[in-house]
């Protein structure tokens, strides 16, 4: 089996989960930076991370002006509150806004895994154990899950979906694409000479070429 040397890991992206005082000395003692997501209720410098940055505006990233102790290691604090008014605490050794920068693009896997486990794919329903046929399975969900991403942004353009009160849209994007292709697959399967049909097929395959 191989391991990672830690002196190769740039840092170590983790959600709320990944927390606790024997963890966090862990990373330091290893030299792995964390960039890891902290709850409303943690102490930093013996207070909640709460009151450090409340009254933050929406879109306002701040960060604490020196290190405080995290679970035992000195670390940066920062917050920020999203367009939907949630605030984000982030415990690392980076600038605030480049910790918030790459926690950002780790939540794009985090939305990934959600498609994949919950309804629109089911991934966690398969019995499939063997490696080759897993790697097909993954690579098959990976092209779908581009393709219903590229429909389902070419369908909210066209037509937007309805937002809700908390502000975020009624279907996420992919799902909205998925729901799209399934629903031309079929026409155009029960129905293979109804000219709409085809024209609806051929506009979600265009989202699946390369060219």
């Amino acid at each position: 089996m191989l391991v990672l040397p830690a002196k190769r890991i740039a840092g170590l992206l983790g959600d709320r989960e990944f927390i606790g005082r024997k963890w966090f000395k862990f990373l330091n003692k290893v030299k792995v930076a964390p960039c890891i997501r902290l709850k409303a209720n943690t102490k930093v410098g013996g207070m909640l991370v709460w009151a450090l940055f409340k009254g933050i505006p929406t879109g306002e990233v701040r960060w604490w002006y020196r290190p405080l102790m995290v679970y035992g290691v000195p670390l940066r604090v920062c917050a920020v509150r999203d367009e939907h008014g949630h605030l984000l605490y982030m415990a690392t050794l980076e600038h605030g806004r480049n910790a918030l920068e790459r926690s950002s693009k780790r939540w794009t896997i985090e939305s990934l895994f959600k498609h994949w486990k919950g309804s629109a794919f089911d991934l966690e329903a398969t019995h499939l154990t063997h490696p080759e046929r897993l790697g097909t399975l993954l690579t098959l969900m990976t092209l779908t899950s581009v393709w219903a991403w590229q429909v389902g942004q070419a369908e909210h353009e066209r037509a937007p979906m309805q937002v809700l009160a908390h502000g975020r849209l009624a279907l996420s994007i992919v799902r909205h694409g998925l729901n799209t292709v399934k629903a031309a697959l079929v026409n155009v399967l029960w129905n293979p000479s109804e000219t709409v049909f085809i024209r609806d097929f051929l506009a979600c395959a265009s989202k699946l070429s390369p060219t």
